[in-house]
């Protein structure tokens, strides 16, 4: 008996695809603007949120990092 989970060309894979691809373009503009800004822990997920509506507008990897920036501003400790 054989169960098959999924389906490899299906959409939800590519979905899948796609958010990994989502989620390094924000660690990158993350990384390359915020590093060394102090954050609370549990405002990680809401900077990842606020990467995903910005690339949803279809903004570029420069408004990406400004966007970034301008909302961890807003967050940060200290």
């Amino acid at each position: 008996m054989h169960i098959r989970i999924g389906n490899r060309g299906s959409d939800s894979m590519r979905q899948t695809k796609q958010e990994k691809l989502n989620a390094m373009r924000i660690e990158r503009a993350y990384y390359a603007r915020c590093s060394g800004m102090q954050l609370n822990i549990m405002d990680i997920g809401k900077v990842f949120k606020e990467g995903e509506r910005l690339i949803a507008e279809g903004a570029s990897d420069s408004l990406l990092g400004d966007g970034i920036l301008a909302f961890v501003q807003t967050i940060r400790k200290g």
